[in-house]
């Protein structure tokens, strides 16, 4: 098989792995961030929740999508372990993917009356979200499923909106290399006007010189060459300094960071995005044989 072929079937080897994952029970936690007791506590909270109400609330933590789109991901993995019951479709997967800090909530049909978007946003950004940020993966998963399961019995929550704004320390990093970008801009604007008034003074200087020519055709070309000599330095500093604007920021406001650049940095890039192993493994069944309604919320720490 060549080398092109083999390069096309990669993403499709990948998507396979994922759809064929196994659960091990309502806890799947493959990416290994929660401690043996936490496992157990919150496996044995999930089953509880299904023994009182027959709803099923799975959570299946990741170490990486492999470049898969999660919304596209929590489906597939939804309708192929079949989470909720048959006819009920009443059941909620909680994904956690932790190389791209993305986590979704996809909802069955038979619980979107009480689960909205809006809902499973909240619960994201209000819950996990700042939990997940000071790398409390445990109380996340943990509050973010109570939540889930007084919402679904029918219970008034008030879900209480946390203000999304980064640590202190992160906007005196931001401002320091904003203004640190602003200056390399500077820079390079600032090395043109330069070149082109010592070429300006130049060619002055010339026009009124009968003599030397070759002499001042020289520090014509040196006063050019010199100045853009520096130009690839500041254009990687920049390229540097934006790359690293970027992630972080992207961290911080997920799908919104665009909205956070500032004016004199906006559009010196092209920017794309896109919108839309536990202990109880031994005896687990599966699950009821329910399905995606396509509802649910995504959002990034």
């Amino acid at each position: 098989m060549s080398l092109m072929k083999k390069m096309k079937l990669f993403p499709i080897i990948f998507s396979l792995f994922f759809i064929a994952l196994k659960p091990i029970g309502y806890l799947n936690d493959f990416a290994d961030i929660l401690s043996q007791n936490q496992k157990e506590e919150i496996e044995k909270n999930l089953r509880e929740i299904e023994k009182q109400t027959g709803n099923e609330i799975v959570v299946l933590t990741i170490k990486s999508l492999e470049g898969q789109n999660i919304e596209e991901f929590a489906n597939e993995i939804f309708n192929s372990w079949g989470i909720g019951k048959k006819g009920k479709d009443n059941g909620v997967l909680i994904v956690v993917a932790m190389k791209e800090r993305a986590i979704r909530i996809e909802v069955g049909y038979g619980l979107e009356k009480y689960l909205s978007d809006a809902v499973c946003g909240r619960i994201i950004r209000n819950i996990i979200v700042p939990n997940f940020r000071k790398n409390n993966y445990y109380n996340g998963i943990k509050e973010s499923i109570e939540i889930i399961y007084k919402i679904t019995k029918g219970e008034n929550v008030n879900i209480k909106e946390v203000p999304d704004i980064p640590p202190r320390f992160f906007r005196v990093y931001w401002y320091f290399f904003c203004i640190l970008f602003a200056f390399c801009i500077l820079g390079v604007l600032g090395l043109i006007l330069e070149s082109l008034l010592i070429l300006s003074f130049n060619i002055i200087s010339l026009l009124n010189k009968s003599n030397n020519y070759l002499y001042q055709i020289f520090i014509i070309l040196l006063s050019m060459i010199i100045p853009f000599i520096f130009l690839p330095i500041l254009n990687l500093t920049s390229i540097f300094i934006f790359g690293r604007l970027k992630r972080r920021l992207k961290k911080y406001y997920g799908k919104k960071w665009k909205n956070h650049i500032p004016f004199y940095l906006r559009g010196t890039q092209s920017f794309s995005s896109t919108t839309r192993g536990g202990s109880f493994s031994s005896g687990f069944g599966g699950f009821g044989g329910g399905a995606s309604g396509g509802a649910g919320a995504s959002g990034r720490w």
